[in-house]
């Protein structure tokens, strides 16, 4: 007997054995989850919440959400007694947009448009005006150098993966490294210059 009376049982933590309800209730809130409705519902979320976000951070947070909540389901975590599901959405949909936000801040994008790199959309012909910015993409390393060029003709990530034979989450991943490369060749360029 431990000093207060109780076995070291109370130590154990409690095992949670699905039992057949709420295998049944996992099922129906996972089916529930995945339906068009709540799909529509996490969007529309998302866009009232952060009215210009991108459709590539929209659809990243549209699955995030979804792999959470899901995660959360099978374990145990979400209680329909003690909250809504709309309602738990909603709080991890604002966590991620939250997390997005935050990591955005941490590393900023480069801004193309600041190198003269014309709009794709409505110059489908001319994607850089000046022989500079396209002596710094030349600088880039071969794989680097491909997924620039196909954002500078105006494909998104799910066609570089495609033409790359990479997932869209290492084609996100091989431009923003490109980005970064780009800001450190044409601040090495601007230094060069000044001397």
């Amino acid at each position: 007997m431990s000093p207060r009376g109780k076995g070291p049982e109370q130590f154990i933590p409690e095992q949670k054995n699905p039992t057949p309800s709420s295998t049944e209730t996992i099922k129906r809130l996972t089916k529930e989850l995945f339906s068009p409705e709540k799909l529509g519902y996490i969007k529309n979320v998302i866009r009232k919440l952060r009215p210009g976000i991108q459709e590539a951070d929209r659809d990243d947070i549209v699955q995030e959400t979804l792999i959470t909540m899901n995660r959360n389901i099978q374990n145990g975590n979400f209680d329909e007694k003690k909250s809504l599901l709309t309602t738990y959405l909603f709080r991890v949909i604002r966590s991620r947009l939250t997390d997005l936000h935050r990591k955005k801040q941490r590393h900023p994008t480069l801004e193309l448009d600041k190198f003269n790199i014309t709009d794709t959309k409505t110059n489908q012909g001319e994607w850089i005006e000046k022989a500079y910015v396209a002596g710094m993409v030349s600088q880039l390393p071969a794989r680097e150098k491909k997924v620039v060029e196909f954002m500078l003709q105006g494909h998104d990530y799910a066609y570089i993966a495609q033409e790359m034979n990479i997932t869209i989450m290492r084609a996100r991943s091989i431009f923003f490294e490109a980005k970064k490369m780009l800001k450190e060749i044409i601040a090495a360029d601007t230094e060069k210059n000044k001397l």
